[in-house]
């Protein structure tokens, strides 16, 4: 960020000078020669702008992950973590068309994809109904859980985001909705002696 500063500086510099070669031109009467000239260094701000806003986003996105992985989980409170993850999506979408074809760009998008796909499995893990056989279960699927949040509410969130949950997203869903997805089989198969 501070190269990209340091450019803007000195782009500023080359622009005002620019200005001062366009006063010369238009007392000479040869000012339009300044055309090209005057658009490549309009081109060139806007590039640095565009990059110094997508390196903003990186930070904030850097910057609001790290605060989410220090969260304790007795304290997390999954709809505002959902909210933010919505909200640093929606901010690396707006970013400029011309970086997105950056690796930069590339990046930022497939890290902020991950944590917005985590938020909701997070607010799944979070719920009064995740007990202690379905940490247990969890932790089987992974093998990075030490201790689940049942056994210690001060685990960390970073804990549980090392799970990496948006790429085990489908034994998260067969855990958490297991109850739910054979209740409906087991009914259609025996009525009467199943009543879930």
């Amino acid at each position: 960020m501070e190269l990209l500063e340091d450019e803007q500086a000195s782009h500023k510099q080359e622009s005002n000078r620019c200005k001062h070669m366009r006063s010369l031109a238009d007392v000479h009467e040869i000012g339009n020669e300044m055309k090209k000239t005057e658009t490549l260094v309009a081109d060139i701000d806007e590039m640095l702008n565009e990059y110094v806003s997508l390196w903003g986003v990186d930070a904030e996105l850097d910057k609001s992950v790290h605060e989410a992985h220090e969260t304790k989980w007795r304290d997390l409170v999954p709809e505002e973590l959902e909210e933010l993850a919505k909200k640093m999506a929606s901010k690396v979408k707006k970013l400029p068309k011309n970086v997105k074809a950056s690796d930069a760009f590339k990046n930022l998008d497939r890290r902020a994809k991950e944590f917005s796909m985590s938020c909701p499995l997070i607010t799944s893990l979070h719920t009064p109904a995740m007990k202690a056989r379905h940490w247990d279960e969890l932790r089987m699927h992974t093998d990075k859980l030490k201790s689940s949040p049942i056994e210690n509410a001060n685990i960390e969130l970073a804990d549980i985001l090392a799970l990496e949950l948006h790429q085990g997203a489908m034994a998260l869903a067969s855990i958490h909705g297991r109850r739910r997805l054979i209740a409906p089989r087991l009914a259609e198969m025996c009525p009467e002696e199943c009543s879930l």
